[in-house]
């Protein structure tokens, strides 16, 4: 299938406009989902990033994996994942998806940021909850050795500093523990 100048492919640029129905199309005559532009982002990526829900849908149902680009890593330009991308702008729907295919909860982007971080810094509590019902570490701290719990505190998410002081007690007993 022909590509534009950025190596963008037609399902590419269906996958970020949100266009579900070409999307659909395009994997029903077997359109290699898993070929990415020339930043390395996948059909994927984009429409993580972009909060298009069924298309994201659409595009784990064929095969299209978490692991393509770079390497097999779940990542983009800066060390971005598919997870922190959707928890970055708040699409909880694709967080779900996304930690439901096994990505991993915990990587971090170049500033050693982790979805849970950006997640409680940017205020979106359905998402920090999402998080750590998946094993996500709640002590990885950024570059500047501020943890998920002090960028909510910082930026007065009251219920999310809550959450993360509630659940960080329950975390340091059951590893103290085993």
């Amino acid at each position: 299938m022909n590509a534009n100048i950025d190596n963008e492919s037609p399902l590419f640029l269906a996958s970020d406009n949100g266009h579900t129905e070409v999307v659909k199309l395009l994997l029903d005559r077997n359109v290699d989902p898993n070929i990415c532009n020339k930043d390395n982002e996948s059909p994927l990526f984009v429409a993580s990033s972009e909060g298009h829900t069924e298309v994201v849908k659409l595009l784990l149902n064929h095969n299209c994996g978490p692991s393509v680009c770079k390497k097999q890593k779940i990542i983009i330009q800066d060390n971005v994942s598919l997870l922190l991308a959707a928890s970055q702008r708040g699409h909880t729907e694709i967080v779900k998806l996304l930690l439901n295919h096994d990505v991993d909860p915990n990587m971090c982007n170049t500033e050693n940021e982790s979805p849970l971080f950006v997640a409680s810094s940017k205020g979106y509590i359905e998402i920090v909850k999402l998080l750590l019902d998946h094993s996500v570490d709640p002590y990885l701290c950024n570059n500047d050795n501020e943890s998920p719990l002090q960028a909510a505190l910082h930026r007065s998410h009251t219920e999310i500093v809550c959450l993360l002081y509630n659940y960080e007690s329950v975390y340091i007993r059951h590893h103290d523990v085993a």
